[in-house]
This record gives structure tokens, C-alpha cells and sequence, in this order.
């Protein structure tokens, strides 16, 4: 009976306990509440802004294709700041995976003075982007994939010379 004791007690104190705090579920993140507030903030305060421009417009009334520029923080900021410059004249979202350092607040100073970014490793996956740059045209049936240090102009004539979807990359061009 003592043994029988004693493999009952090691199997209950051998169960691991697992406890999780929901009430973390149930808050909103506080560093991305401030992310979203600094990106709405500076939208409003920038006069520089391009997303008011015609040619942007038409391509969200539109709706048919989307443009993403993938990027990654190892590219060094020039790179990024000037892919996030491009992005704006064409129209183009630019798709982080994932954040600075794993950081919210380390992701907002390195973007202070960024918009049209969104972080999505979803993207990543769904158009299996293993390099950056990327740039991806797509529409809901096709989509149009160039690799490397290439221009957004570049890319979308490339798209136009050869791609599926020639029409909408020479609408954004």
C-alpha cells in the first residue's frame, strides 16, 4: 500500500500547473493603442502627407489591386526611409513582419515619421517572402512577385513588361 501511496503522490506533484492571467486578454496593449495614436496624429499634423494625392485615391476607390513592399529593420534605416518615401508617390503599403527589438516603443521612435506601414507576418507566410525587398501586386485571383534592391518604379515596370497583372501596375506607374 505504501507503494501505491507514493505513485500517486509522485504523479501529483510531477503534473505541471499552468496558470494564465486573462484578464491581459481583456486590456487593450497599451504600446500598440499609443503605435495607433501616433500614426492617426501624424497623418493629421503632416502637410508633407501624400495620401491625399489623386493617383493614391484611384487606387482605393478602385480597390482591384494592392501594391506591398516588404521590408525588414536589417536593411538599415536609408533603405527603409526611402522605400516608405516611394511607397507613398505609388500608392504602396509597406509590410513589416514583425517589430523593432520586439518592441512597441522601440518600433515607434525607429518610425516616428513613417505612414502607410503595417506589420503582418500573415503576408509573409501567404506570399512566402523569405528576402527583402520584395514587391507584390496582387488582386483576389493573381499576383506579381520581384526580389531584390530594386526600385517601387522599377518593380512596376517589370510587372508591366511581363507580369500578370500589366494593367494595374502601369495604373500606378
Amino acid at each position: 500500500m505504501n507503494v501505491f501511496i507514493k505513485i500517486i503522490l509522485f504523479f501529483i506533484v510531477s503534473i505541471p500547473v499552468c496558470a494564465i492571467d486573462i484578464s491581459t486578454f481583456q486590456k487593450p496593449n497599451q504600446d500598440m493603442v499609443h503605435f495607433t495614436e501616433q500614426l492617426m496624429k501624424q497623418d493629421i499634423q503632416n502637410p508633407n502627407n501624400k495620401l491625399d494625392s489623386p493617383n493614391l485615391k484611384e487606387h482605393v476607390v478602385n480597390g482591384d489591386s494592392k501594391l506591398y513592399v516588404f521590408v525588414s529593420f536589417a536593411m538599415g534605416d536609408q533603405s527603409i526611409s526611402q522605400i516608405i518615401t516611394s511607397a507613398k508617390k505609388y500608392g504602396a503599403t509597406v509590410v513589416l513582419r514583425g517589430l523593432y527589438k520586439n518592441s512597441m516603443r522601440e518600433t515607434i521612435a525607429k518610425l516616428a515619421d513613417a505612414a502607410g506601414i503595417i506589420i503582418d507576418p500573415a503576408l509573409f507566410e501567404k506570399y512566402t517572402v523569405t528576402s527583402v525587398p520584395t514587391f507584390i501586386l496582387c488582386n483576389e485571383d493573381k499576383f506579381d512577385v520581384l526580389r531584390g534592391n530594386v526600385s517601387i518604379k522599377f518593380a512596376l515596370e517589370q510587372f508591366v513588361s511581363s507580369g500578370d497583372l500589366k494593367e494595374y501596375a502601369k495604373s500606378r506607374l
